[in-house]
């Protein structure tokens, strides 16, 4: 009965152009008559879970729950988060989950937490989850009691990769990281990515290996896969400590060579990804008049084909205008597919904000003088320009972005006395991807955080009166040396303050968001938006110029709203995805 059957439409009407001979159901049943010495009607159970999807894709504990959920997870994880977080080959993972899942359950239990941040399937809200969140808290347990002992084989064979990959995952399930687990995953995650070198395209022995008798293990895995962990363990190493306060985990100095280039990872021609593992085929498509017909490799597309239903975002999704771009095929799949060359922007901007990081928290030391002479020389110094350097490369940074990412050509549009939107390259109302929204709020953010520690010394201090005033470096809007305007670290600090607010005006319109209107989904990809949008308010608060106007809790009606009229109405409406964002607005309120 095909009217039983929870699969794309177009699926029926591709399978009659491939075999006209056959139905899509008629063709399964013999074949599993064929393969199990069945009759045909026998077998109609199993033809139906292969049309679910792949038949080993259940949980214990759940038996009764049918693959199309999973499979509805896994569309929620690879449409909304993963665009931004691109830790795993698509075309790989999809064809080890087609027909048959060979994938390591705390990979998938990890993938599915995530994915339920988005969903609101009708089966969430039934035992034994009752509710999204719930139903995430589940699969997070189910993964961490996934987690293979020390000793196991798993951490020498390619299922390292899909460990480590669960890892950093489990990890993104709450930036605040206020529980252990957080740390012992990240810290899990990141070690796995050291031991086996997957910012190296192999793990090559080393002088040292030869005679401390731990031998380097060269996992299986493709040279992309190796990329999307060190690029993915670089950013959600920064977002955890950025959100929770904790020590950076990686060492990115010395690799900062497989950020620099895009070419180094980035595939010209989008989702269509050339590298594969070594004993996968070509992935090869038959030509059959104007449409290509896909090979065996091509199996999984039917069961992601078109857009998602049953999410948060109901009829309001923005994140559309991937889904106008015609996908080459029978099947719309292009929205499940990440784009690489975006990405590689927002790693470059991740590494410079790991460097701003170091600086804001390096402690002020007294130069020391006294002590042997070998051991100061091996303290190198750093320079007191750091901070004026780091500005450069973020203000370069910026510039040399794509058109479409940028939205403001000059910064010279956020200062105070401009018209953000005057210089926006969006104007109101018209669609903004969620990657432009991430790469500017983490910019902004990026640049409040440099500038935070020099504009305290212009804070308002305990008394109530400004400190004592103290010469400020002036810094430039725009890499170039003409005749641009310098600011000051305050002004800075307003720039990047009203930069946000555009940005979040874009997003939601001119009006501030309710709790319960639903949240737009190209601001909740990443739980981290949250805390991207604490830096620069929090900032200007001890300013005596502005704080009692971010302060203040009636609107103002220009570009420089209060903190309770915009900033706390959009907190507390992401909070219906990222729980975590709740808490940064509960941290506003009891300043």
């Amino acid at each position: 009965n095909q009217s039983q059957l929870q699969i794309d439409p177009e699926v029926l009407n591709l399978y009659t152009q491939i075999n006209p001979k056959l139905s899509l159901q008629q063709d399964l049943s013999n074949f599993l008559a064929t393969q199990n010495n069945q009759k045909p009607q026998q077998s109609q159970a199993t033809v139906d879970s292969l049309l679910y999807g792949p038949v080993n894709l259940s949980i214990p504990e759940v038996p009764n729950l049918q693959s199309d959920v999973f499979l509805h997870l896994i569309s929620m994880f690879f449409t909304y988060f993963h665009p931004t977080a691109p830790l795993i080959d698509e075309n790989r993972f999809f064809q080890n989950l087609i027909p048959s899942n060979n994938h390591h359950p705390m990979l998938l239990y990890a993938i599915y937490a995530v994915g339920c941040s988005y969903s609101r399937h009708p089966v969430l809200y039934q035992s034994p989850f009752y509710t999204p969140q719930k139903a995430s808290q589940f699969f997070v347990n189910k993964a961490l009691a996934s987690v293979p002992p020390p000793e196991s084989k798993n951490f020498s064979t390619f299922e390292a990769v899909e460990i480590c990959q669960a890892s950093l995952l489990l990890s993104c399930t709450d930036f605040l990281a206020k529980k252990c687990r957080t740390w012992m995953m990240l810290g899990m995650g990141t070690r796995l990515i050291s031991r086996y070198e997957f910012q190296s395209m192999s793990n090559e022995p080393s002088f040292v290996t030869m005679f401390n008798g731990m031998r380097k293990i060269d996992v299986e895995a493709t040279t992309e896969e190796r990329k999307r962990l060190w690029w993915g363990g670089l950013l959600i190493d920064l977002f955890v400590s950025l959100s929770s306060g904790a020590p950076l985990m990686i060492d990115e100095e010395d690799f900062a060579d497989t950020v620099i280039s895009p070419s180094l990872f980035s595939k010209p021609d989008g989702h269509k990804l050339s590298t594969v593992a070594p004993f996968l085929a070509p992935h090869i498509h038959v030509h059959h008049g104007n449409n290509t017909i896909p090979t065996e490799m091509d199996k999984w597309k039917p069961y992601f084909s078109g857009f998602p239903k049953d999410t948060i975002f109901g009829g309001t999704d923005l994140t559309s205008e991937r889904w106008k771009q015609p996908t080459m095929g029978f099947f719309q799949v292009n929205h499940l597919f990440s784009d690489l060359n975006e990405v590689s922007h927002l790693i470059q901007l991740s590494f410079i904000t790991r460097r701003v990081l170091r600086c804001a928290n390096r402690p002020q030391k007294t130069h020391m003088t006294e002590g042997p002479g070998y051991l100061l020389g091996a303290l190198l110094p750093k320079n007191d320009d750091e901070a004026m350097r780091l500005h450069d490369v973020l203000i370069a940074w910026y510039v040399a972005l794509p058109p479409h990412l940028r939205l403001w050509v000059s910064l010279e549009s956020l200062h105070r006395d401009k018209v953000p939107e005057e210089g926006c390259s969006i104007p109101m109302g018209k669609q903004i991807s969620s990657m432009a929204v991430q790469l500017n709020l983490l910019f902004f953010f990026t640049l409040a955080l440099l500038h935070q520690k020099e504009a305290e010394k212009s804070s308002i201090n305990f008394a109530g009166s400004p400190s004592q005033f103290q010469h400020q470096p002036i810094y430039r809007l725009h890499p170039s040396h003409s005749a641009m305007r310098g600011v000051t670290c305050v002004d800075m600090l307003v720039v990047s303050y009203r930069a946000q607010v555009h940005v979040i005006k874009l997003v939601y319109g001119q009006s501030a968001p309710t709790p319960t209107q639903v949240p737009p989904s190209e601001i909740s990809g990443s739980g981290i938006v949250g805390c991207l949008l604490m830096a620069a308010p929090m900032a200007l608060l001890s300013q005596s110029e502005y704080g009692m106007t971010l302060a203040e809790p009636a609107s103002v009606p220009n570009s420089f709203p209060s903190i309770e009229s915009l900033v706390l109405p959009v907190l507390e409406n992401l909070a219906q995805v990222w729980p975590s964002c709740s808490h940064y607005a509960s941290t506003f309120r009891m300043l």
